[in-house]
């Protein structure tokens, strides 16, 4: 990078003036989200500025002076990346605004700082919603960093960069800013990360500020290493997704994040019983595991992975009944959970593994389902929505142990029903007929 600030710069002859300018923004954009994002301390110079919208709004104006100078040169390759990049914007930006929204209802403020705050204050050992949360904002930061399995960020084959594609016409300084500037986003999204659900070593208000920061500075740089090995070690064991199947990986975001909702429970206790925390976070995270269980079945093509899904949404069914059996004390969901251990995850995966191998690779593929995958997902989370709603009602008059997960019974169901009426295979149908 030093080397290219000291070459002389070749621009094209109709490059306007916002090619010129836009490595410029970005790198200023970079800058100044790195300055509001509370990654060593909370009180900082900028911690008033520190609001989660206006930090979405910065990645978005990068987002579209990139784009925008893509197109002013012309070329194919540039208009080519420069469209790919603003399809992974509107599938991924949304995911990222509800990511944050699950912080806000749960600390109830968009500061930054007040977020990090309630976070390294967070009594829960458990809580669905910050777990499918990270999980969500780990796919976003992957989408939005052109890394594996979005963009291959080291690939020069014109037909499959994007992140590439739009600096294909810089050279010199314009090329060193903006490179500079994606290697400030992933670090901007990594502190983003790490405020959120790993405050852990941020010096806080009213804390001593010599010590503080220089123990903030080393657990950052430790936070950093750890999550750069697990992103290089991530990206070595998967591949590239085809470009075509991007949406369908970026589909699962708010379904991800959706789950972690699902199980906040309404105000007020049960009446029959009552269970420790630790029990009662293990259960909603299972049951909203259930509910991502049931997205992922609604996504995938090939009917081998579609049972590897059902024999796992059958271990966390059998799981969680066990886990209500032993903490309730109730004999007879000893009985369920065993006839659930021995039907969905032994022997109807086993005899469906079984009829696709006698009907070889007709039943293998299912490419054609009758909506695709990316609608198919839009219309489950409108069911879910549906079932929520529906449910809320009951959830309120209901006193048993599991009246929080209702709603996501419900749901399950009616994924299960969208799933059987969107697949043409016969085999298909029969996985969303087991996995009601």
């Amino acid at each position: 990078m030093r080397k290219l600030f000291h070459k002389n710069a070749a621009l094209a002859a109709d490059a306007s003036l916002l090619f010129r300018s836009t490595p410029y923004v970005l790198f200023g954009t970079m800058v100044l989200a790195a300055a509001i994002i509370p990654s060593i301390a909370t009180d900082l110079p900028f911690a008033r500025a520190a609001d989660s919208i206006a930090l979405i709004g910065l990645f978005a104006t990068a987002r579209v002076f990139q784009s925008l100078a893509a197109m002013d040169i012309g070329t194919a390759f540039r208009t080519l990346g420069s469209r790919r990049e603003m399809m992974i914007g509107f599938l991924a930006e949304p995911a990222l605004l509800m990511v944050l929204f699950n912080a806000f209802l749960l600390f109830g403020s968009t500061s930054l700082p007040s977020l990090v705050d309630g976070s390294a204050a967070h009594s829960s050992v458990i809580d669905p919603k910050v777990i499918f949360a990270a999980v969500a904002f780990v796919m976003v930061l992957l989408a939005e960093n052109g890394r594996i399995p979005i963009d291959n960020p080291t690939t020069h084959l014109e037909l499959t960069m994007i992140h590439e594609a739009l600096v294909l016409e810089y050279s010199a300084r314009h090329l060193a800013l903006v490179e500079w500037a994606a290697s400030l986003k992933l670090f901007n999204y990594a502190c983003i990360g790490f405020a959120l659900f790993l405050p852990w070593g941020i010096a806080t208000r009213g804390a001593d500020s010599g010590g503080a920061v220089i123990v903030s500075i080393v657990a950052l740089i430790g936070k950093l290493l750890i999550a750069g090995a697990a992103l290089a070690l991530g990206e070595a064991l998967s591949a590239k997704l085809r470009i075509f199947r991007a949406p369908e990986y970026l589909a699962i975001f708010v379904p991800a994040c959706r789950a972690g909702t699902a199980c906040s429970s309404p105000a007020g206790g049960l009446k029959h019983m009552q269970m420790p925390q630790m029990i009662l976070g293990v259960l909603k995270l299972l049951a909203s595991g259930l509910l991502l269980i049931s997205f992922s079945l609604l996504s995938q093509r090939r009917t081998q992975r579609l049972i590897t899904l059902f024999a796992w949404q059958g271990t966390v069914l059998f799981v969680s009944t066990l886990l209500v059996a032993v903490s309730a004390g109730l004999k007879e969901l000893y009985y369920s959970a065993a006839l659930i251990l021995v039907l969905k995850v032994i022997a109807l995966p086993a005899i469906l593994r079984y009829l696709i191998r006698r009907l070889g690779s007709v039943a293998e593929w299912d490419s054609k389902p009758l909506v695709s995958i990316p609608t198919t997902m839009l219309s489950g989370l409108a069911l879910v929505l549906f079932a929520f709603g529906l449910a809320q009602p009951i959830c309120r008059m209901a006193t048993t142990i599991t009246r929080n997960t209702l709603r996501i019974a419900l749901a399950v169901i009616l994924l299960s029903f969208l799933m059987m009426i969107t697949r043409r295979k016969a085999v298909t149908q029969v996985i969303g007929f087991l996995a009601m």
